[in-house]
């Protein structure tokens, strides 16, 4: 019974707790279950502490990854919004440049039929200008015929004042 008593402090000693106790704590740490409580009678040693103290990190470390999730999830949420918003702004953006495209090309056609309406107006002012130059010609020769009609017509006046 001695030795009983002495193999079981030799084993439960470094386990730190019961060993039913240990394989509970190692099954509920394995499946994930970090919610128990362990005992604290202030005895515990050797693996069951550090078992205690493995959970305890683990539920911090679980916390901070849930909040660092959590963290990552709305700057997500806030960057799908923020692309939302920027796709809505980029379409508006096509359209309006779209429209002003449009509004170029009507605004090209005008200034290019102004063009040619302008040469046409051009065309008809050097044929008006050769027109007026050449009726010109024609009045000066017409003054011209008129001043020798007239000289003649005195000519004949004063033949005929003679002859009378």
């Amino acid at each position: 019974m001695v030795f009983y008593w002495m193999f079981y402090r030799a084993i439960r000693q470094p386990l730190g707790a019961e060993p039913a106790l240990i394989a509970d704590t190692t099954s509920r740490i394995a499946t994930g279950d970090l919610t128990f409580r362990f005992t604290d009678t202030g005895k515990e040693t050797g693996v069951y502490a550090a078992m205690r103290e493995m959970a305890g990190q683990l539920r911090d470390m679980v916390s901070q990854v849930s909040a660092a999730t959590d963290q990552v999830s709305s700057a997500a949420g806030q960057i799908a919004r923020g692309s939302a918003d920027l796709s809505q702004r980029t379409e508006e953006q096509a359209s309006a440049l779209q429209e002003t495209a449009s509004s170029m090309e009507e605004l090209t056609t005008t200034v290019k039929h102004s063009a040619d309406n302008a040469q046409q107006a051009n065309q008809l002012a050097v044929v008006a200008r050769d027109q007026a130059e050449q009726g010109g010609q024609v009045v000066d020769r017409a003054v011209s015929a008129m001043n020798a009609i007239y000289q003649s017509s005195r000519k004949i006046a004063d033949i005929i004042g003679v002859i009378d």
